[in-house]
């Protein structure tokens, strides 16, 4: 970092020590930040810069702290809200000395969540965490997924909808970019073939969405794609042929008589395209 940089850090840190630690100087009620006034942007974003610091660093109780404290002078920091629930829910919740507190830590970055997008219900940031809390972490650890269902949530479909949500918004998270259209098709195509299979009338739904998604990110998921090995599909394709391939093994299924052997061609033609049996596969027992 050039020296002029290391000083604004460095007095930007003074200045939120200053303006936190006791003996500092009092903010005014209701507004921890009010002293700062024009600075408070400055101060937030040097906050920001140094708890990612100390997270590459392994100090993650110190960053979390960091984290916690730019919320306190500013409660719509999007992006503090996201790396202290990411920490929470990843870091901090596998190095838990029990169940009870890795289900603590993954519902306090949940709530964390909750309230920016209370706050900012278009907040992409947050809608793409909130699906990362509901899909990633859960399939990681089944404690955490045993606590979901013991709650009686559908954490997929709630996942669905917050991408869904996201990709309406931006075809970019801003630091990110394009994650939650990922997240999105990997996830739809398979769960709306689950759902099929299990014969759960909320398919309709999920294919309703992800058409939503291809007609509004359309640009953004031809340029997308989701791995680095051939056959380089887009991100488009996957999701468009997974969608067609749950509707027409639906219908060569409920056809009178069923169309088995049509749905079975079909399931090997999408798996020698997009190079993925997930799909396929949740489908299978429907031609058995």
């Amino acid at each position: 970092m050039k020296a002029t940089g290391v000083l604004l850090v460095g007095g930007l840190a003074c200045l939120v020590g200053a303006t936190l630690v006791p003996g500092g100087p009092s903010a005014a009620p209701g507004d921890p930040a009010a002293g700062l006034g024009g600075l408070r942007t400055a101060v937030v974003g040097g906050m920001f810069l140094r708890g990612e610091a100390l997270r590459r660093e392994g100090r993650l109780d110190e960053a979390v702290a960091l984290w916690q404290r730019m919320l306190a002078l500013d409660p719509d920091a999007v992006s503090a809200r996201d790396h202290l629930a990411d920490v929470l829910a990843h870091d901090l919740r596998a190095a838990a000395p029990d169940d009870e507190v890795r289900v603590r830590r993954w519902r306090d970055a949940e709530a964390l969540v909750d309230d920016g997008l209370a706050r900012d219900p278009d907040a992409v940031r947050l809608l793409w965490r909130k699906a990362d809390l509901l899909l990633v972490v859960p399939a990681g650890d089944a404690v955490v997924a045993t606590a979901l269902a013991a709650a009686g949530r559908d954490r997929e479909r709630e996942a669905i909808d917050a991408l869904t949500r996201a990709a309406r918004l931006a075809g970019d998270v801003p630091r990110l970019g394009r994650i939650h259209l990922e997240l999105l098709v990997r996830t739809l195509p398979r769960l709306a073939a689950q759902r099929l299979a299990a014969r759960d009338a909320s398919v309709d739904g999920l294919l309703r969405a992800g058409a939503e998604v291809l007609k509004a990110r359309r640009d953004e998921l031809d340029e997308l794609v989701l791995d680095p090995e051939p056959p380089y599909v887009p991100a488009s394709v996957v999701l468009q042929g997974g969608l067609a391939l749950v509707a027409a093994v639906r219908a060569a299924v409920e056809a009178r008589p069923p169309r088995l052997d049509e749905a079975r061609r079909l399931l090997d033609g999408y798996v020698s395209t997009v190079g993925d049996d997930r799909v396929a596969e949740a489908l299978r027992p429907l031609l058995r």
